[in-house]
């Protein structure tokens, strides 16, 4: 079986009409004959373009795509009627694709386990209160989650509700080798490297270190997206891979279908 990896593809922000993302996603999930497809979230600023996304994808494909939302993809930007960002995640989680709270079994031997994940500031430095993550905003930069995110609970508190989500969901599954998906950073290693002044304060929203206990056996890989790096890292026996496709304006060539294959990442597993 053949899944391909990737996130962050951003078709909105990264669209030039010439040469659409999606188009060349398609392309590539082709020709490489795909069996499924994880996208870790960020696939536009509008869920409703999201669903769509991968509604074209399954269809232009023989491909299943399974998917986590980003921050992005949960954005009331183009909603400011919708209040509670709840209500965006209920929309985005009926839809038959999304991976919130809904294992997807491999045969006998895999199971693919995954959602948003969140951000708690434990990666923050602690020389910031946490007051001061509240607003999240340093010398003239807006964390735009602070604009059109708004879970009706603290950050912390989405963090550690989706971390209950997680940890059932593994504790059913432990017989199964996991492939475990979300959009936020779950590992030091793929933060922005320090020092920068910036991101010695934006690291603190880019995930949390408190999901450490669900990284061990029977989880295999961990896939993640929402830095814009393209990473990997093997440590303890887990794989991890942060494959961000990212905006047009931060790729080295402006060819979709060239980044798109550069940041595709492909598992080839055995299933029963």
């Amino acid at each position: 079986m053949k899944i391909g990896i990737i996130s962050d593809i951003h078709i909105d922000k990264s669209y030039k009409e010439t040469d659409l993302v999606e188009d060349r996603l398609i392309e590539v999930v082709n020709d490489k004959a795909l069996n499924i497809l994880i996208i870790a979230g960020d696939i536009s600023n509008d869920y409703e373009l999201s669903l769509m996304t991968l509604d074209r994808i399954e269809i232009e494909t023989e491909c299943t795509c399974l998917f986590v939302p980003g921050n992005h993809d949960l954005w009331n930007k183009h909603h400011p009627d919708i209040i509670h960002t709840q209500w965006i995640y209920e929309k985005i989680y009926a839809h038959k694709s999304c991976l919130c709270d809904k294992p997807y079994e491999l045969g006998n031997d895999y199971v693919i386990i995954g959602d948003t994940g969140w951000y708690d500031f434990s990666f923050g430095n602690n020389q910031y209160a946490y007051e001061d993550y509240l607003v999240g905003y340093y010398k003239e930069r807006q964390w735009q989650d602070k604009k059109y995110i708004n879970w009706n609970v603290s950050d912390v508190e989405k963090c550690k509700e989706i971390y209950g989500r997680l940890t059932k969901q593994i504790d059913r599954y432990k017989d199964k080798k996991i492939i475990l998906v979300t959009h936020m950073i779950l590992h030091p290693y793929f933060l922005v490297p320090l020092p920068n002044e910036t991101w010695n304060y934006f690291n603190a929203f880019l995930g949390t270190a408190n999901y450490k206990p669900l990284l061990k056996s029977p989880v295999q890989y961990v896939i993640m997206g929402h830095v814009h790096y393209r990473k990997n890292l093997e440590e303890n026996n887990i794989k991890y891979l942060c494959r961000c496709l990212n905006y047009r304006k931060q790729w080295s060539e402006d060819n979709a279908k060239k980044q798109i294959e550069e940041t595709l990442a492909v598992l080839e597993i055995e299933t029963n």
